[in-house]
């Protein structure tokens, strides 16, 4: 799903207990991008033929490439089937590797018979989706993968305000651990079966729910009411934490919700309204980030993966060093900055409404 609020609410300062390390909460825009549902993804599959392991010379070596961090969201440049220079997201919450529609016939790869679905994106609209495989798509010359989903990808690059040619998803995370150093803008990908880690990170347990890298979490309200949920760990959001409804309404967080102005929200799909409000705090493991601004969906999500309750993004992942995906090993890992700033009381007022 992708969306976009157009003014979100600036949050209070936000504070994290224990480490003592401030998450931001303050953004102009809200963007999730988890593109493909899982039913869509299985059924692409079968259209376009299995996914064959790309090819690696070295699978004791690991490569690093760099990024450029744009209101939140990180691009690498990308080449496929030899063309360089192609700007692709990097959004752990899509469950396929995708192409621009229009980038594909540019370079003149054949794609299966485009239809069209509604299970693909946020929105009440249907999509064009279609596949491609035989495809060489390569990172700093390192093959990634051959197959891709084609979707037309204008309107998200012009609501985004930047060049997107394409999107590195889910699949990624399977072939190669991979590890996000928001110090210094780098990716490293390492050969699954090489990978040891050493490091003093947060260790935490990562489960795969349809294509896409889920953690528990504990949620708490303003008054102390205390929920636990299991979210997607979101490159493609720029989100502290994004609520779905039903989850919300189950465990009673949706009154949180109740006090700031709705707000228009853009998805592939088409526009759906979404919700601002504070909440107490949300635990990660031994992280808390404390006070701050959680958006809730008030239409039920297209695309929906059982037991997942939202969304983080990175809003909160990117105040850490490094985040790194062990998906292999089922877990992933949180390194803290080496210089921690001193602990920041948050304001008890609300922050103001969105400006829509």
């Amino acid at each position: 799903m992708h969306f976009t609020v157009a003014s979100a609410p600036r949050a209070s300062h936000a504070e994290v207990r224990d480490v003592l390390q401030p998450i931001r909460s303050s953004f102009l825009f809200l963007v999730l991008c988890t593109l493909i549902s899982p039913v869509f993804a299985a059924s692409l599959r079968d259209r376009i033929g299995p996914h064959p392991t790309p090819p690696f010379t070295d699978e004791s070596a690991s490569f690093s490439v760099p990024f450029q961090y744009f209101e939140h969201h990180l691009y690498v440049t990308v080449s496929v089937n030899g063309h360089a220079g192609l700007i692709f997201l990097v959004d752990t919450g899509t469950s396929a590797n995708i192409l621009d529609l229009g980038v594909s016939r540019q370079l003149g790869i054949p794609v299966e018979k485009i239809t069209r679905a509604r299970d693909l994106g946020l929105g009440g609209g249907k999509v064009s989706i279609a596949g491609a495989q035989h495809v060489d798509v390569r990172l700093d010359n390192h093959p990634i993968a051959d197959t891709l989903a084609i979707v037309n990808l204008h309107g998200l690059a012009s609501d985004m305000r930047h060049p997107i040619d394409g999107i590195l998803g889910y699949p990624l995370l399977r072939r190669f651990v991979t590890g996000i150093n928001f110090e210094t803008s780098q990716i490293t990908l390492w050969p699954a079966r090489s990978f040891r880690y050493h490091g003093g990170g947060e260790i935490m347990a990562l489960s795969r729910k349809g294509n896409v890298p889920t953690i528990p979490i504990t949620v708490a309200t303003v008054t102390q009411l205390t929920r636990n949920a299991r979210v997607e760990v979101d490159t493609g959001s720029d989100a502290t934490l994004l609520l779905y409804p039903q989850y919300a309404h189950r465990t009673h967080l949706d009154n949180s919700f109740l006090k700031m102005k709705s707000g228009q929200a853009y998805g592939l799909g088409g526009l759906f309204p979404v919700r601002p409000g504070v909440l107490g705090s949300m635990t990660m493991g031994n992280i808390m980030v404390v006070r701050f601004i959680a958006f809730l969906m008030q239409t039920k999500p297209l695309v929906t993966r059982r037991d997942v309750c939202g969304v983080i993004g990175t809003s909160v992942l990117g105040s850490y060093r490094r985040v790194i995906f062990d998906v292999p090993r089922n877990r992933i890992i949180f390194e803290l900055p080496p210089a921690i700033p001193p602990l920041r009381q948050a304001s008890n007022a609300p922050p103001p409404g969105p400006s829509l």
